[in-house]
């Protein structure tokens, strides 16, 4: 049941989870994402890992490929250490508009949390996602030479995907 908790609960709950010794059975990701939630009035939300390697500043909210057509009021963070992109955590906010700027603190601090857990004690799952990403078929955008800039980037769902 969703209960609207404040950003130092949530905070407090998820750091929480990401301190625990890493479960193979149950991604902290998966956890995480139940915990917002959960927590707060958000239509959807997803939790991405990159598969592929992409570092430097070009992804930003606007062209990470979570921002899809058709898809007003989605918010999408990176989840970034450096200039290194690990991930994102898109969101939409139940009333279908852009997220309050309380939301967009609480989930910038948890991307940056994220970030830092997936370079130290979640790398296992990062490595998961580019096992997976790798044992994928290549497709017809992927293959043929373009530019990085126009290049789909790959990504694996972590966690959450569709949660109301």
């Amino acid at each position: 049941m969703k209960t609207y908790r404040s950003p130092r609960d949530l905070n407090a709950e998820i750091e929480k989870v990401l301190k625990r010794r890493p479960n193979l059975a149950v991604s902290p990701l998966d956890k995480v994402a139940e915990i917002l939630s959960d927590g707060r009035h958000y239509s959807w939300l997803g939790i991405y890992l990159v598969a592929g390697t992409r570092s430097g500043g070009a992804a930003t909210a606007d062209n990470t490929p979570g921002k899809r057509e058709g898809t007003e009021g989605r918010t999408v963070l990176p989840i970034r250490l450096g200039v290194n992109e690990l991930g994102a955590i898109e969101v939409q906010a139940e009333s279908g508009r852009t997220l309050a700027g309380e939301d967009r603190i609480l989930l910038k601090g948890v991307a940056e949390r994220l970030a830092k857990y997936l370079h130290g004690p979640g790398r296992y799952l990062a490595r998961k996602a580019r096992e997976a990403a790798a044992e994928q078929p290549a497709t017809p955008q992927s293959r043929g030479h373009q530019p990085e800039s126009e290049r789909a980037q790959e990504r694996s769902l972590a966690a959450g995907e569709g949660r109301r």
